[in-house]
Formats: C-alpha cells, structure tokens, sequence
C-alpha cells in the first residue's frame, strides 16, 4: 500500500493536470509576463510534456519508495537509465535543449535539497527532546538560506544564461531554443525550494509537532 496508494494518487493527479492544461497554460502566462515569443514557445512545449504527468509522477513514487525501502542503488540505476534515454533522444534541437534545461533544473534541485537534508537531521535530533526553540531556528534558519540561494541562482541564470548553457553543449541551434526558456528556470528556484525545505522539515518531525511549532 506503500507504493500503490500514492503511485495510484500520481497517476489521478497527472490526469488531472491534462484536464486542466488549459487554464493552468494560462495562468502561468499570466504570472510570467513574457514576451508573445517566448510565450508561444512555452505553451508549446507545455501542452506537449504535461501528456507526460501521468507517467512521470509516479516515477518520483518509485524513486522514493526505492530510497525509502533502503534500496538506493536501484533509484539511482533508474534515474541514470532516464538521463541516458534523454541523452538518445536529445539527437533532434529542440529535445536537446530539453535535456539540457532538465538538467540545469536537477542541479538546482539538488543544491536545495542539500538545505533539506540539513533540515531533517537537526529537526529530526530535536523532536524526542521537544527543543521548540532550536527546530524554530531550523525551520527559519533553512528558509533564510533557501531564499538567498533562490535569488542568487535566478539572478545568475538571467545575467548569465547564455555561458550556463555552453556548459552543456557547443550546439548553437540548442542554446538558442534552451535561451527562450531560461526564465522558467530562473522562476524555478522561488517555486521549488519552499517544497525541498518543507520536505525535509517533515521527514524529520510529524505532521502534528511541526504544526505546533510554526504556528
């Protein structure tokens, strides 16, 4: 149950997605603010991946549901069989620069969830002695950190997006299809740390104790 109740949920919640592609494209669009260009390049790309939802959502179950049953060299395998499957068919320019905005993103999401980690150990040391004060500092002191990197990550993405991009690849036609895309990546950091900080909150504490203590 494990497994198939929250993979059963991501599957539902993909589908539901798909449902609501529509209004979800534009609310975003109108969040961003972007040009009609880039704009048009991102729904795009948006009304082709979110057919995907299904299928990668419960991808992440199977990955933390391996890490959770201590099996960690088996996500790893699965994850380096995705990245490999991407490098294949990253041949054609678009999907190239596809591959390479996924990874500038896995980089990213890795530097947050070191914030996480860090969380969970202190959060985690603190429940059984119910040390309100010090799980306050950490809850406060990994949100002051997350965002300062959030901004400094946004900032160098659009000042230097063009060089982060020749880290990847040296084809041109690449870079400048990845470049119309590189304010998603730089909205990216302000949306997904709160999750990978609040992620490693919880695993550290219940549900009920962290309520308690951010009240």
């Amino acid at each position: 149950m494990s497994l198939w109740r929250p993979a059963a949920m991501a599957v539902l919640l993909g589908l539901i997605f798909i449902a609501l592609q529509y209004p979800i494209m534009q609310a975003a669009a109108r969040l961003i603010g972007a040009s009609e260009a880039v704009t048009g390049h991102a729904e795009t790309y948006f009304y082709i991946r979110i057919w995907g939802a299904p299928f990668a959502l419960p991808g992440y179950v199977i990955i933390g549901w391996l890490m959770g049953i201590s099996r960690v060299k088996l996500s790893l395998m699965i994850q380096m069989l995705m990245n490999a499957l991407n490098m294949l068919l990253s041949i054609e320019d678009t999907l190239a620069a596809n591959a390479i905005l996924w990874q500038i993103q896995y980089v990213m999401a890795y530097l947050f969830d070191g914030f996480a980690n860090a969380s969970s150990i202190i959060v985690g040391r603190v429940v059984g002695g119910q040390n309100v004060i010090l799980c306050k500092r950490a809850f406060s002191l990994s949100a002051q950190w997350g965002c300062i990197t959030a901004i400094a990550l946004a900032l160098g993405l659009c000042q230097f997006g063009r060089p982060v991009l020749s880290v990847f690849t040296t084809i041109e036609e690449a870079k400048d299809i990845a470049s119309a895309y590189i304010v998603w990546m730089a909205a990216f950091p302000f949306v997904g740390y709160w999750g990978l900080q609040l992620e490693g909150i919880f695993s550290g504490a219940t549900k009920a104790y962290l309520t308690e203590i951010v009240r």
